[in-house]
């Protein structure tokens, strides 16, 4: 459940509790606009900041400066970095009102942008953009960015001016409830301020972007000295804070990524791709602080293919073909498995089985344990004995008793050119649901798209039929992104514009879906980003009480929304910084590790244009003590006899500190035991030789990123730790030889104790026989 306490003290300002939405929600309790919250933990080090004190560096908008290639010059004081994407001011002044808490800040230096001049000549441009000496205002009724501004309107050639002293024209709004806010003696640094753009902000870039969208986050750093009482301000008591922890194993964002929970651990899935391999493709194991502990490099598909047993704790996936030269494209037909493991990392992945058909999806449902596989024409439960596939039926068959005809790719369709993701949805019941990104069928001479097909695994042979109230008459539901909880679904597509930015969502009952969204106006079974608060869909998530939660990829804002209606409910939005863009490519969904945390993917432009990378970040709150993980529920695997957190049956216990072995198979689980095609891992840049598809337990494909143990409350801490020597097993290198030697001190303290005994015994017969 996401919440535990409940705050429920109407305030004036303050931000809802995202956990206690969720409790609230799922006690049926109506929730207020506004909840009293407790202010966000401020961090206070002793330690200097490494950062530039008296300078904000803000890259305005990573697109813009990637489309013009940066500003033409810099003015005054300013400074930009290598790529021309990160601007530094001066900070000249500051002040703040304590009974207010408003807070000013005036900074110097400026950019100039300058594209479409006539022949190169530099005064004879039709885009000329100049923005000087930022001001910032960080208050109650609300944060902005001010600035000097003479813009050449592109293409109208009108000028607009803004002077930067008028409070009612800001060029950019702060959301620094979101923000990381720490001190270190007087300095005070604000890092990863979200910003958006508002109406002045759009008249300042040509109407070339719209009111509301991303812009690139802030951060600055001042001296406190002199500003009595200088605080954070009230209405910033976000129950949930964005962390300024990222992770980035440097991937592009058009490489598919997938997010799958183990315990209070994070496995990140990073695809391949087919003309330039991937460094770090394959998988990433983190910690909820988002530190990698294990990686392994995998050929991993490019359509997303892959799965987590969460009980089992085995990734199901398909990987790419063994070529020696590009294309290096996926091995559709079999599906490989490897075992994770907190403390060793990833084993070495196993063919679990080959079809004749090429797998188009695999999910895992939790509440069977069941993980199943769909071929183009079969299907097939990976976990559970013998890998035995069930034909489905044929398409036509499939759609007929709904009216339907000519159907196409209803169970999808494997496109080694153009990868599609098919989602595997889990249902409550045991059953999965198959959101096919290629699926379409004909009625009474009318198109339909994004048809769903629901499939039985729990029976002794499986059983496909068609969910007919998913079909959808708009043709932008063709390819689609979908989430569940079990018993909502939401999907949505990732076109970019809001009259054309669809969603649904639907119910799942006895079998059947039934539509829950509104309808925009000129649709006939859609919610259009016109007519509902999420713009431009870039991600979402469905919490097990059924709230949804959706990132917004015009503003970059994770907002919670009504399942019905697709407008908020909650009056406070969570802007997450480089949220923006999201949508541009549907990777898997965003991670709800448990009632304090959320997992959210990001688009980072900062790299430039053509380099753009998938960050995710953490989104926490403050308040939440995570639990201590307890080692009888099987997080990390003892001794086996012991009871307690036994390793999977079949399988032996994997040595600390190295690498897993191969898999065993599951008991009554036929495999061939093949490991998966291994090379070394070219250059990324230069070789023709294709990546490794999981390198050898002492290669640098399996990498370590730090040796963990385990501690005496079952969490995990760094090897070579502070840990109590109470905490060692016998058989440890620095203890083995103390054990050997009390081992058998005791042996003999033991048998000379029992002649004592003995001989008091017997002694004293003897003596009373004689005495007698």
């Amino acid at each position: 459940m996401f919440g535990a306490s409940l705050k429920t003290t109407v305030a004036r300002h303050g931000a809802v509790s995202l956990a206690t939405i969720c409790a609230l929600l799922s006690a049926g309790v109506a929730v207020p606009a506004y909840a009293q919250v407790s202010p966000p933990v401020t961090e206070t080090s002793t330690t200097p900041l490494s950062v530039d004190v008296g300078t904000m560096t803000w890259g305005i908008r990573s697109s813009f400066n990637n489309y013009t290639h940066g500003p033409t010059e810099l003015i005054g004081t300013a400074t930009e970095n290598e790529k021309k994407n990160r601007f530094g001011f001066s900070i000249e002044a500051k002040t703040y009102d304590r009974e207010s808490e408003r807070f000013e800040a005036k900074f110097s230096g400026g950019v100039r942008y300058k594209k479409y001049c006539d022949r190169g000549a530099q005064d004879k441009c039709q885009l000329d953009l100049k923005i000087e000496n930022p001001r910032i205002v960080i208050s109650p009724e609300g944060s902005f960015v001010y600035a000097t501004v003479t813009s050449k309107q592109y293409p109208s050639g009108n000028v607009y001016l803004n002077s930067g002293v008028d409070d009612s024209k800001p060029i950019a709004q702060l959301h620094t409830a979101s923000a990381d806010f720490k001190t270190s003696g007087s300095v005070v640094t604000w890092s990863e301020i979200p910003s958006t753009l508002t109406r002045e902000g759009r008249e300042m870039f040509s109407h070339f972007y719209p009111v509301g969208v991303g812009l690139d986050s802030l951060t600055f750093s001042f001296d406190v000295s002199g500003l009595e009482g200088f605080a954070r301000p009230s209405t910033d008591g976000a129950a949930f804070a964005v962390s300024t922890r990222k992770f980035d194993n440097e991937a592009l964002y058009e490489r598919r990524r997938d997010l799958f929970a183990l315990k209070d651990h994070v496995i990140v899935a990073t695809a391949d791709y087919r003309w330039s391999p991937v460094a770090k493709a394959g998988f990433s194991l983190l910690d909820r602080d988002l530190n990698e502990v294990h990686s392994q490099r995998v050929r991993l598909n490019e359509y997303g293919a892959v799965a987590f047993d969460d009980r089992n704790k085995d990734l199901y996936f398909v990987g790419k073909q063994n070529s020696e030269s590009r294309p290096f494209n996926d091995d559709f037909q079999t599906v490989y498995k490897v075992h994770v493991d907190v403390k060793t990392g990833f084993g070495q992945p196993v063919v679990v089985h080959t079809f004749a058909d090429p797998v188009t999806a695999i999910g895992y449902n939790h509440w069977s344990g069941r993980v199943l596989a769909v071929t183009e024409t079969q299907a097939a439960v990976l976990n559970s004995g013998a890998v035995s596939p069930t034909d489905l039926p044929r398409q036509s068959d499939l759609v007929a008793d709904a009216g339907f005809i000519e159907p196409e790719g209803m169970y999808g369709e494997a496109q080694a050119g153009f990868p599609v993701k098919h989602d595997l949805l889990a249902m409550k019941d045991g059953s999965f649901i198959l959101n096919s990104g290629t699926s379409s069928a004909m009625k009474n001479g009318k198109k339909y798209f994004g048809l769903m097909v629901g499939i039985d695994a729990s029976a002794p042979e499986l059983s496909a039929r068609l969910l007919s109230e998913s079909a959808s008459s708009e043709s932008g539901m063709k390819t689609t992104a979908a989430r569940t909880n079990g018993e909502t679904i939401v999907r949505y597509n990732s076109i970019g514009q809001p009259e054309y930015s669809f969603a649904q969502t639907l119910r799942y009952e006895n079998g059947q879906l039934h539509r829950i969204n509104d309808v925009s106006a000129g649709r006939e079974d859609v919610a259009d980003g016109e007519h509902s608060d999420i713009k431009v869909w870039g991600n979402a998530v469905l919490t097990h009480s059924g709230t949804l939660l959706a990132l917004d990829a015009n503003d970059g804002h994770l907002k919670r929304l009504n399942t019905q209606t697709l407008k908020r409910e909650a009056a406070e939005d969570i802007a997450i910084p480089k949220g923006a863009k999201t949508n541009e490519y549907l990777h898997g969904g965003m991670l709800l590790l448990d009632e304090g945390t959320i997992f959210v993917p990001s688009y980072d432009d900062a790299p430039g244009e053509g380099e753009e990378r998938y960050v995710l970040r953490k989104v926490y709150d403050p308040s939440f003590i995570p639990p201590v993980v307890d080692k009888g529920q099987g997080y990390e695997p003892l001794e086996q006899g012991t009871g307690e957190g036994k390793t999977p049956a079949g399988e032996e216990p994997m040595p600390t500190g190295t690498a897993d072995a191969p898999d065993k198979p599951t008991p009554g689980e036929p495999t061939t035991g093949e490991p998966m095609p291994s090379e070394s891992t070219p250059s990324e840049s230069t070789s023709s030789k294709p990546p490794a598809l999981s390198g050898s337990a002492t290669s640098d494909s399996v990498t370590s990123k730090t040796p963990v143990s385990s501690d005496s409350s079952g969490s995990v801490s760094p090897e070579g730790s502070d840990n109590s020597s109470m905490d060692k097993k016998p058989g440890d290198s620095k203890t083995s030889l103390w054990w050997t030697f009390t081992k058998w001190f005791g042996i003999l303290g033991g048998v000379l104790a029992l002649i004592a005994i003995l001989d008091h015994f017997f002694g004293n017969i003897i003596r009373h026989a004689f005495v007698r």
